[in-house]
Protein backbone atom coordinates (compact mmCIF):
# COMPACT_ATOMS: atom_id res chain seq x y z
CA UNK A 1 0.00 0.00 0.00
CA UNK A 2 2.89 2.40 0.66
CA UNK A 3 3.90 2.74 -3.02
CA UNK A 4 0.31 3.73 -3.82
CA UNK A 5 0.30 6.24 -0.94
CA UNK A 6 3.59 7.73 -2.17
CA UNK A 7 2.16 7.98 -5.70
CA UNK A 8 -0.85 9.89 -4.31
CA UNK A 9 1.52 12.33 -2.58
CA UNK A 10 3.55 12.71 -5.78
CA UNK A 11 0.30 13.58 -7.59
CA UNK A 12 -0.31 16.40 -5.10
CA UNK A 13 -2.72 14.68 -2.72
CA UNK A 14 -2.42 14.72 1.06
CA UNK A 15 -1.88 11.32 2.67
CA UNK A 16 -1.97 10.38 6.34
CA UNK A 17 -0.87 6.86 7.26
CA UNK A 18 -2.65 5.68 10.40
CA UNK A 19 -0.97 2.68 12.00
CA UNK A 20 0.42 1.50 15.30
CA UNK A 21 3.56 3.44 16.15
CA UNK A 22 5.82 0.41 15.70
CA UNK A 23 5.01 0.50 11.96
CA UNK A 24 5.69 4.21 11.37
CA UNK A 25 9.29 3.62 10.26
CA UNK A 26 8.07 1.80 7.15
CA UNK A 27 6.14 4.92 6.03
CA UNK A 28 9.32 6.88 5.31
CA UNK A 29 8.50 10.53 4.56
CA UNK A 30 4.73 10.04 4.64
CA UNK A 31 2.75 11.76 7.38
CA UNK A 32 1.83 9.27 10.10
CA UNK A 33 -0.62 9.19 12.98
CA UNK A 34 -0.59 6.72 15.84
CA UNK A 35 -3.55 4.39 15.65
CA UNK A 36 -4.54 1.29 17.48
CA UNK A 37 -2.64 -1.44 19.20
CA UNK A 38 0.58 -3.07 18.05
CA UNK A 39 0.54 -6.70 17.00
CA UNK A 40 2.05 -7.79 20.36
CA UNK A 41 -0.74 -5.90 22.16
CA UNK A 42 -3.36 -7.53 19.93
CA UNK A 43 -1.88 -10.97 20.59
CA UNK A 44 -1.80 -10.34 24.34
CA UNK A 45 -5.47 -9.28 24.32
CA UNK A 46 -6.38 -12.29 22.18
CA UNK A 47 -4.59 -14.56 24.66
CA UNK A 48 -6.47 -12.89 27.52
CA UNK A 49 -9.87 -13.23 25.86
CA UNK A 50 -9.34 -16.80 24.68
CA UNK A 51 -7.70 -17.87 27.94
CA UNK A 52 -4.56 -19.35 26.40
CA UNK A 53 -1.46 -18.47 24.37
CA UNK A 54 -2.59 -18.42 20.75
CA UNK A 55 0.96 -18.57 19.34
CA UNK A 56 1.21 -22.09 20.74
CA UNK A 57 -1.59 -23.43 18.55
CA UNK A 58 -0.64 -26.00 15.97
CA UNK A 59 -1.11 -24.79 12.40
CA UNK A 60 -3.58 -27.60 11.72
CA UNK A 61 -5.74 -26.72 14.72
CA UNK A 62 -9.17 -25.18 14.20
CA UNK A 63 -8.28 -22.90 17.10
CA UNK A 64 -5.85 -21.04 14.80
CA UNK A 65 -8.70 -19.92 12.56
CA UNK A 66 -10.88 -18.95 15.53
CA UNK A 67 -8.05 -16.93 17.08
CA UNK A 68 -7.25 -15.13 13.80
CA UNK A 69 -10.87 -14.27 13.15
CA UNK A 70 -11.24 -12.94 16.69
CA UNK A 71 -7.98 -10.97 16.52
CA UNK A 72 -8.67 -9.22 13.21
CA UNK A 73 -12.40 -8.65 13.68
CA UNK A 74 -13.83 -8.22 17.15
CA UNK A 75 -10.66 -7.73 19.22
CA UNK A 76 -8.97 -5.24 16.89
CA UNK A 77 -12.28 -3.43 16.36
CA UNK A 78 -12.75 -3.15 20.12
CA UNK A 79 -9.23 -1.76 20.50
CA UNK A 80 -9.03 0.56 17.46
CA UNK A 81 -12.50 1.79 16.42
CA UNK A 82 -12.69 4.82 18.72
CA UNK A 83 -9.18 5.98 17.79
CA UNK A 84 -9.78 5.68 14.03
CA UNK A 85 -13.18 7.35 14.35
CA UNK A 86 -11.58 10.32 16.18
CA UNK A 87 -8.72 10.46 13.68
CA UNK A 88 -11.10 10.48 10.71
CA UNK A 89 -13.12 13.30 12.28
CA UNK A 90 -9.90 15.26 12.90
CA UNK A 91 -8.32 14.65 9.47
CA UNK A 92 -11.57 14.84 7.45
CA UNK A 93 -10.29 12.62 4.62
CA UNK A 94 -12.02 12.48 1.27
CA UNK A 95 -11.20 8.77 1.10
CA UNK A 96 -10.21 6.06 3.58
CA UNK A 97 -7.91 3.37 2.18
CA UNK A 98 -7.68 0.06 4.01
CA UNK A 99 -6.16 -3.28 3.31
CA UNK A 100 -8.50 -6.18 2.76
CA UNK A 101 -8.11 -7.66 6.26
CA UNK A 102 -8.98 -4.40 8.05
CA UNK A 103 -12.43 -4.65 9.59
CA UNK A 104 -12.26 -1.32 11.46
CA UNK A 105 -11.85 1.14 8.56
CA UNK A 106 -15.05 0.03 6.78
CA UNK A 107 -17.03 0.56 9.98
CA UNK A 108 -15.62 4.07 10.44
CA UNK A 109 -16.03 4.97 6.77
CA UNK A 110 -19.65 3.83 6.81
CA UNK A 111 -20.41 5.65 10.07
CA UNK A 112 -18.96 8.93 8.75
CA UNK A 113 -20.12 8.56 5.14
CA UNK A 114 -16.56 8.62 3.78
CA UNK A 115 -15.78 6.60 0.63
CA UNK A 116 -13.69 3.51 1.30
CA UNK A 117 -11.08 1.97 -1.00
CA UNK A 118 -10.08 -1.58 -0.20
CA UNK A 119 -6.54 -2.56 -1.17
CA UNK A 120 -6.68 -6.22 -2.16
CA UNK A 121 -3.54 -8.31 -1.80
CA UNK A 122 -2.21 -11.51 -0.27
CA UNK A 123 -3.80 -14.91 -0.96
CA UNK A 124 -6.89 -13.41 -2.62
CA UNK A 125 -4.80 -11.79 -5.37
CA UNK A 126 -3.51 -15.23 -6.35
CA UNK A 127 -7.04 -16.59 -6.33
CA UNK A 128 -8.29 -13.62 -8.37
CA UNK A 129 -5.50 -14.19 -10.92
CA UNK A 130 -6.61 -17.79 -11.36
CA UNK A 131 -10.26 -16.74 -11.58
CA UNK A 132 -9.40 -14.11 -14.20
CA UNK A 133 -7.55 -16.63 -16.38
CA UNK A 134 -10.60 -18.88 -16.25
CA UNK A 135 -12.95 -16.03 -17.22
CA UNK A 136 -14.48 -15.63 -13.75
CA UNK A 137 -14.84 -12.25 -12.01
CA UNK A 138 -12.55 -11.38 -9.08
CA UNK A 139 -13.66 -12.42 -5.61
CA UNK A 140 -13.42 -8.84 -4.32
CA UNK A 141 -14.21 -6.14 -6.89
CA UNK A 142 -12.21 -2.94 -6.34
CA UNK A 143 -14.17 0.00 -4.97
CA UNK A 144 -12.90 3.46 -5.94
CA UNK A 145 -14.40 6.88 -5.31
CA UNK A 146 -16.37 8.09 -8.30
CA UNK A 147 -15.14 11.69 -8.27
CA UNK A 148 -12.40 13.95 -6.92
CA UNK A 149 -13.04 16.95 -4.68
CA UNK A 150 -13.54 20.27 -6.44
CA UNK A 151 -10.05 21.35 -5.36
CA UNK A 152 -8.52 18.69 -7.60
CA UNK A 153 -6.65 17.33 -4.57
CA UNK A 154 -7.78 14.53 -2.32
CA UNK A 155 -7.13 13.98 1.39
CA UNK A 156 -6.44 10.32 2.00
CA UNK A 157 -6.34 8.43 5.27
CA UNK A 158 -4.45 5.12 5.01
Amino acid sequence: MLPLAKAAVAAGDEVVVAASEDLHGAAGDLTTRALGPSLPDLLAETDRRLGEGVLGYRSDSSKVLDANVALFTTIRADMAFDALYALAIDERPDVIVAEMWDYVAPLVARRLGIPLVTFVHSPATTIDGMRSRSGQPPTTPPRWPTSRPSTGRARWCW
